[in-house]
């Protein structure tokens, strides 16, 4: 076949049946190399699906919140007061705010904050009074089940509150303001506000699970009774549309300030509002998150096409050559050569966009276990699935560079003179205790570059692995050691706010002498704002914070003088240690010096004294320390006979409350350590098959000496050890390097979280990659024992 320019024309029309040999014999290689191209390929589609199902995650995520909100008609600003107001004159005022289009729709409550009886037990209870519970102009409910229409005496539960005992039909017996109310329960219903089955928003804090959750008529509220008085025309709590929320916000504040008692307020923006912050929080984790790990699972993907495609081509050097001699130019043969890729980047293309899909959908299923109120989107969106299939084919072109270049540059001369470099390298002449065992040893380190790139491609897949171990240690250490910063055994919370003064043994209805530590707080959620940058924010203003809390200092000092703020705020205003912020209250707005960056669970926290507040005596909360003559479980039976503490919480509590939501986390997580061990075993796999292929003549040899099936396996397995304890040594750094890259992506998109090494995740790693390695030696000792002894003989030996 001549040789000339060359294009494609030329190509396909001078030697179409030269070319479809070529093609032909590229295809059997790819069957004889079939295990290698799965593996390999497996790898590929699980990263591109990884990828495929982190834009499409988030697409899920943001079309079902987007829905969520509009289907429901979700408010864009909640305020919830610290005292009752006149509904009428408030309700004057927001008329006339949506007759001049400041907004477009509001609702009122009256929120009453108590105690629920299930079964002999109390769990806090959260009672909502609206005017219609069935509208849907705004926060609209949603039917499960029964009525949206109570009447006196009724109400409808949250969904998600059947294991309180809350289900249709059912009696809830509650304690409200120090009154015995039972309420019927008619219906079952499921409000955005509440989607996070389990936990509600008071003070400006997510509680977690054992709250009841219940929507009643208006009417029906007011008619309790509040400090000995009826509560009569009042509410404390409003929502509303609009298309300008500060503005609306602006005119509300106005109104307020005009009142003779100025009220405390929260005020949470719908962006801010925690069911929002937590859905979109999911979604920021899909979009960022999982395309970052599938670019590293890329990477040792390539890294392990690398290898095998270069071995492949140096193997078939010979073979090379004989196409040469036959007419076929460099670039045709490169061609031919081109389908190994082309076959995998299309094999991960295709099941990496299924594996995408299921895995979306397989995740869902898990946040259902967070969100059980919400129903979920899948949008028609094709560009990640485009994306995923670009990054198939690019990742492997670009791991087939360089075996094409070193192809591209081959004589035919050079081609038929290739010998395999088979130096072996032994350090000492007693290694171990057979002579296989040797030859294992000598076999590992034949090719040093050979065995230092298999360490490298194995080390990097286990240290994606342990990466996913670091991250949950990080994480589950960071949650236990802030739960554990609190020097306190009870908080309580108060359904109305009262003087800071009053909070003492006597008002809480503990017997005297019985604590150490009383430190009254007002906790609420507003706005920040530093220069330009606005954010919202949860402060905590107390007297004495520093006695019932150890701050975890990241820069400044705890000097609550001015304002210590929490790692995650910081970073969104962009402030630091002596800087200045601004808070906006209800009426009035404050200016307070940064004096101190901590680390803390709540991200947006801002904590400093109770007097640095226009309102300077009004808490609505506090922190209680006990002496040594009164458990907290007493303490507790005792707090439940003061009829304004709404929400009484140990401190041994505190942590088990969550402890099943993070325990479903840390599933997820240990879930990928496994799944990407599977990796590390293909990876592993695919290279040591390589290997043993180069060996046949080897094994055919030791078969032919009377070396026995069994014992074939004796070489293979301490190579592999070898090549295990080497990967490990590599992919233990690697696995602390990937999780603080991954964990600095999380602290700017999810949450904060500082790197913590333990003990765990190190033994763990090194147990789990040891493993998963030594496994994939199952694949070369198959290879061996069935090795066709004349076959391999005469093949080797002839010509």
């Amino acid at each position: 076949m001549p040789t000339g320019s060359w294009n494609w024309t030329t190509a396909v029309c001078r030697a179409v049946p030269e070319m479809r040999s070529l093609t032909l014999s590229v295809v059997r290689k790819n069957r004889q190399m079939r295990w290698r191209v799965i593996g390999i390929s497996l790898l590929m589609a699980w990263s591109v699906g990884m990828f495929t199902m982190g834009l499409y995650g988030a697409e899920v995520f943001d079309a079902s919140v987007d829905a969520q909100v509009e289907n429901t008609n979700f408010p864009d600003v909640f305020i919830n007061l610290d005292r009752h107001v006149d509904q009428a004159a408030l309700d004057a005022k927001l008329e006339s705010m949506r007759e001049n289009g400041t907004i477009s729709a509001y609702q009122l409550r009256l929120v009453m904050q108590g105690h629920y009886w299930s079964e002999g037990e109390r769990h806090p209870a959260y009672v909502i009074g609206l005017e219609d519970p069935s509208d849907i102009s705004i926060n609209r409910i949603i039917s499960q089940e029964g009525s949206l229409e109570p009447g006196p005496g009724e109400a409808i539960a949250q969904q998600g509150m059947e294991d309180k005992g809350l289900v249709l039909g059912s009696d809830a017996d509650l304690v409200l303001s120090g009154q015995n109310v039972s309420l019927s329960i008619v219906g079952i219903g499921s409000s955005t506000e509440f989607i996070m089955t389990g936990t509600v928003s008071m003070g400006g804090y997510t509680l977690p699970g054992g709250i009841a959750i219940l929507f009643a008529n208006l009417a029906e509220i007011q008619s309790l009774e509040h400090d000995g008085s009826p509560i009569g025309d009042q509410v404390n709590s409003l929502a509303f549309l609009s298309d300008d929320p500060e503005a609306a916000m602006g005119e509300l504040s106005v109104f307020f300030a005009s009142l003779p008692e100025v009220p405390g307020a929260d005020v949470i923006p719908q962006d801010n509002h925690p069911s929002v912050t937590f859905m979109r929080a999911g979604a920021d984790e899909f979009r960022y998150i999982m395309p970052v790990m599938s670019v590293l699972f890329l990477t040792v993907g390539a890294i392990a096409i690398l290898m095998v495609f270069q071995r492949m081509v140096q193997n078939d050097s010979r073979f090379i050559g004989v196409l040469m001699s036959m007419g076929y130019t460099n670039r045709e043969i490169m061609l031919g050569y081109l389908g190994f890729g082309l076959v995998i980047g299309t094999a991960a293309s295709i099941l990496g966009a299924v594996l995408g899909v299921l895995i979306t959908i397989g995740l869902l299923d898990i946040f259902a276990q967070f969100f059980g109120a919400m129903e979920f989107v899948l949008p028609v969106v094709f560009y990640p699935f485009i994306m995923g299939a670009v990054i198939a084919y690019t990742f492997v072109l670009l791991a087939m560079l360089l075996p094409l270049y070193q192809l591209r540059k081959l004589t035919p001369r050079e081609a038929l003179e290739y010998h395999k470099d088979n130096r072996i390298f032994v350090t000492g002449r007693r290694i171990g205790r057979t002579k296989l065992s040797v030859m294992g040893f000598r076999n590992a380190f034949r090719i040093p570059r050979q065995t230092l790139a298999t360490m490298i491609a194995i080390g990097l897949a286990i240290g994606v692995a342990g990466s996913w171990l670091v991250l949950a240690d990080s994480s589950l250490t960071y949650f236990e050691e802030q739960l554990g910063s609190g020097d306190w055994d009870v908080e309580v919370n108060f359904g109305t706010a009262i003087s800071a003064t009053a909070v003492n043994e006597t008002y809480l209805g503990l017997p005297a002498g019985s604590t150490e530590e009383i430190v009254p707080f007002r906790a609420f959620q507003t706005s920040v704002v530093s220069g330009d940058r606005t954010a919202n924010a949860f402060v905590t203003a107390g007297i004495g914070l520093e006695k019932v809390r150890d701050f975890s200092i990241e820069s400044g000092t705890v000097d609550l003088s001015g304002a210590l703020i929490a790692v995650t705020l910081a970073k969104d205003l962009g402030i630091g240690v002596g800087d200045e912020i601004t808070i906006s209250v209800l009426g009035t707005q404050m200016t307070l010096q940064v004096t101190g960056i901590v680390q803390d669970i709540m991200e947006t926290a801002v904590y400093t004294e109770l007097g640095n507040l226009p309102d300077s005596d009004t808490v609505n909360g506090a922190f209680i320390k006990l002496g040594e003559d009164l458990t907290a479980g007493d303490a507790r039976e005792d707090l439940y006979e003061n009829g304004n503490i709404v929400t009484i919480v140990l401190a041994g509590e505190s942590w088990k409350a969550i402890e099943e939501m993070v325990d479903e986390a840390m599933e997820l997580y240990y879930a990928f350590f496994f799944l990407n061990g599977i990796i590390a075993f293909i990876v592993a796999a695919a290279t040591v098959t390589i290997i043993a292929a180069e060996r046949e003549m080897e094994y055919a040899t030791m078969r032919s000496l009377g070396v026995k099936r069994r014992e074939m396996a004796r070489p293979i397995i301490m190579e592999m050890f070898i090549l295990a304890v080497g990967a490990v040594i590599i992919g233990l750094p690697a696995s602390f390097i990937f999780a603080d890259f991954l964990i600095g992506i999380y602290q700017e998109v999810v949450m904060y979280f500082p790197i913590a090494y333990t003990m765990f995740s190190i033994v763990f790693t090194i147990v789990l990659g040891l493993f998963f390695t030594m496994a994939a030696a199952i694949v070369p000792i198959r290879h061996a024992e069935r090795i066709d002894v004349e076959r391999i003989i005469r093949e080797r030996t002839s010509g």
